[in-house]
């Protein structure tokens, strides 16, 4: 639950810091403190030294991961925010096991359960739900578009980079894992903002939004990860991530109190839904 609320509030501070920095930018600011925080943490529990003992298929992973899921996926997640919003967005990108329990389906040639089914359904439902716009305002049209389309491409990215993670977690533990991907992401976001020209704009970026973007960055990835990670621990792997499924409750409450974002019945009834439906998937699994 912890979790979840730490995703939550850390989307609120995206959305408000992203009406000014544009998604790369962004995702590179955010990730410089939280990987000195998770790397700090490596060193006090006495985890850093077991690097050497990476195995090197694990670091492949690794990178395929990191720059799947935290490179493309958290870019275009940023962009999806700007356009629809906290309280679309999140719920849509949230949904992620569905096209986990697809690819499952399709590649491992799993059977589907009748859990999995009625998962699917609702989360189905939920996307449609939640991608309908009453603007007739053509330009919002088209953004409303692109951030709904954005959203469910951030969520197939998420989930091709939750496989890759986890493949590379079977040679390596997650304190060690994040030590070593949320520094190769920095790198490699440097490098685009680099190529891409975006220095200049980097430099004049204001220390206001380096520090709402750092903060976001430390409570999603740092916080927010290592409460999952005691989840799992303690209640396993499939209970804590049902419980994190309630991400989207908390952000479409959290953007109508705190950014006063307008929340219709039908986002409401797609965000809770989508929360049913991730549950569902979940507990399948």
């Amino acid at each position: 639950m912890s979790a979840a609320l730490c995703w939550a509030i850390s989307a609120i501070l995206y959305k408000k810091s992203l009406e000014k920095v544009d998604a790369i930018l962004a995702n590179f600011i955010r990730t410089i403190p939280a990987a000195i925080f998770i790397f700090i943490l490596v060193l006090i529990i006495g985890e850093f030294w077991k690097i050497s003992y990476l195995p090197f298929w694990s670091l492949i992973y690794l990178v395929l991961g990191t720059f799947t899921g935290l490179g493309i996926g958290d870019g275009l997640y940023f962009l999806s925010l700007k356009y629809i919003g906290v309280g679309r967005a999140v719920p849509i990108t949230s949904t992620y096991p569905l096209f986990t329990a697809f690819f499952s389906i399709i590649f491992l040639e799993e059977t589907p359960q009748l859990l999995t089914v009625i998962g699917i359904v609702t989360v189905v439902v939920a996307i449609w739900l939640l991608s309908k716009n009453n603007s007739q305002n053509a330009t919002n049209t088209k953004n409303d578009k692109k951030g709904v389309i954005l959203a469910v491409i951030t969520a197939i990215t998420w989930s091709i980079g939750i496989i890759l993670l986890d493949l590379a977690l079977e040679g390596v533990n997650y304190y060690l894992a994040n030590a070593i991907r949320l520094p190769l992401l920095v790198g490699i976001l440097a490098v685009v903002i680099l190529f891409s020209g975006r220095g200049k704009i980097l430099v004049k970026t204001s220390l206001r939004e380096w520090l709402i973007l750092g903060l976001a960055g430390v409570i999603a990835i740092g916080i927010g990860g290592i409460a999952f990670l005691a989840g799992i621990s303690l209640i396993g792997a499939t209970r804590s991530t049902a419980i994190s499924s309630v991400t989207p409750l908390f952000s479409t409450v959290f953007s109508f109190y705190i950014i006063r974002e307008k929340i219709t019945v039908r986002i409401a009834v797609g965000a809770i839904l989508a929360t049913l439906g991730i549950v569902l998937l979940t507990l399948a699994r």
